[in-house]
């Protein structure tokens, strides 16, 4: 998948949609710290829990970086996973969309 396929992940707390946010650059980390790209606020999170990879083939990827509570892909516990579009990625109690 190219990454111009996979450029938004939505993020979602219950049902409410809480960002929208464009992925750039080649990194992005996820985590509870103001320090990381995308911060979710939540105390079952790692300062730095996961992050998103654009790799020279174009594919996104998300690795867990050995978080406590763990990275879900698609209902499975990932430490790498590539990206397609509509993957379902949990985060305690976040679910990260991802599209374009």
């Amino acid at each position: 998948m190219a990454s111009g396929n996979v450029s938004i992940v939505r993020i979602y707390r219950g049902e409410d949609k809480l960002h929208e946010i464009e992925l750039v650059g080649a990194r992005m980390t996820i985590g509870r710290s103001n320090k990381v790209d995308i911060t979710l606020e939540s105390g079952a999170i790692s300062r730095r829990h996961a992050e998103l990879i654009l790799k020279p083939d174009g594919n996104w990827w998300i690795n867990d970086l050995f978080s406590g509570a763990g990275t879900f892909v698609n209902g499975k516990a990932e430490m790498e996973h590539k990206l397609e579009i509509g993957d379902r990625v949990i985060i305690d109690d976040f679910l990260l969309l991802f599209g374009h």
